[in-house]
């Protein structure tokens, strides 16, 4: 489902229902509808789906009757705090807890808890343009909920481990679930030096994440990425990405979808545990986005901590008065990202000789810039 219309397809990529309005899908003809959501439950072996009806300002629920999803549906709404207002800024994460399978009765409880203050991260940037992707707001994006474990995600504002600027990048809140009550286990975000990420959708199955989310930069085109964690993988972190499609041109229509998705397979398997939806670029053309579907496997347990380190341009020359700067990458090799520090000097020593890098310390992947100068009196 994407904005107002759906499509119907088998995990092998047949069409079993071709593209239907979603105003005739939910029993809402003629209405203004936005950011729809699908998703099957394995234990109940229904598949359900939700709208916001905006003219009613309400979410609209249709649940299928069997593990058919192009049979009959059941429909049912929720209303006031199933719809939150966007903020400049947000402390606070709502859980709302819905008991219960139309047409039986449907009940409606919520609970709170504390997270660090979110705030509405920066437009997005583009090569070689000053038009930029809209992040939108901070609110949440994409949940899911599996055996009393409750991930939210949505986009953030943060200046990723290594950079100066402030970035969208992704936001993660884990909860665990007692009844209608919430409590928070992990709370952090997600980002990349130089670069934004944004749109997250998430899912999970026996305690593995995964999450799809777009990403772009001043020198990467609107592109689809995916990232997850194991169970056992440290509290707070997430893997390093994987590019599941690079964009190869701008987005000119100033607004980039929030068109992401996620999904448990609904019999999972290691090479087919995931089904993540992601939007990229090949065309500027202002209605022709791309969307990509991926089969992701499990996410299994990191190895032990690695990193490589290169410099470009690996040799040079500098004369005396001048100077010369060099990047420095460090490339996660293996295991969960933790902090790198580099450090340069001059061996043997000499005189008006100087060298330096900035930054001094990140999160791999990530660049710094070696400088080195030289005065007029410098021994060479």
């Amino acid at each position: 489902m994407v904005n107002i219309a759906g499509i119907i397809y088998t995990k092998a990529g047949a069409v079993t229902k071709a593209t239907f309005g979603l105003d005739s899908f939910f029993g809402l003809p003629a209405s203004s509808l936005s950011d729809p959501q699908v998703s099957f439950d394995a234990s109940s072996g229904r598949w359900f789906s939700s709208i916001i009806d905006i003219p009613n300002h309400r979410v609209v629920f249709a649940v299928s009757t069997s593990n058919d999803p192009t049979g009959t549906l059941m429909v049912t709404d929720c209303t006031g705090s199933c719809i939150p207002s966007p903020t400049s800024q947000s402390n606070t994460e709502t859980v709302v807890s819905i008991t219960g399978v139309p047409p039986a009765t449907v009940t409606v409880s919520s609970s709170s808890f504390s997270i660090s203050t979110s705030v509405i991260g920066p437009n997005a940037a583009q090569p070689g343009t000053g038009t930029q992707l809209v992040t939108n707001d901070n609110r949440v994006e994409s949940v899911v909920w599996e055996s009393n474990s409750l991930w939210a995600a949505w986009n953030d504002a943060c200046i990723p481990n290594g950079d100066t600027a402030t970035r969208t990048c992704l936001r993660l809140v884990q909860a665990t679930t007692s009844g209608s009550t919430a409590t928070k286990t992990q709370d952090f975000d997600f980002s990349t030096n130089g670069g934004y990420y944004f749109y997250p959708a998430v899912t999970s199955f026996q305690g593995q994440l995964a999450v799809s989310f777009g990403t772009s930069s001043s020198t990467v085109y609107p592109s689809a990425l995916v990232t997850g964690r194991a169970s056992s993988d440290p509290a707070n972190t997430l893997q390093a990405p994987a590019t599941i499609r690079a964009g190869s041109a701008l987005d000119t229509s100033t607004r980039y979808g929030d068109c992401f998705g996620a999904a448990t397979d609904p019999a999972p398997t290691a090479a087919s545990t995931f089904w993540m939806e992601a939007e990229y670029r090949q065309s500027s053309t202002f209605q022709n986005w791309n969307t990509m579907i991926a089969q992701v496997g499990a996410f299994s347990a990191p190895g032990p901590f690695d990193f490589s380190v290169s410099v470009n341009p690996s040799s040079g020359s500098v004369g005396q008065g001048s100077g010369t700067t060099a990047t420095v990458t460090v490339s996660l090799v293996s295991g969960t990202s933790q902090s790198v520090s580099l450090s340069a000097s001059v061996s043997p020593s000499a005189t008006g000789l100087s060298v330096g890098v900035n930054p001094t310390s990140g999160n791999p992947t990530y660049t710094s810039t070696l400088t080195i100068t030289t005065t007029s009196s410098s021994t060479l």
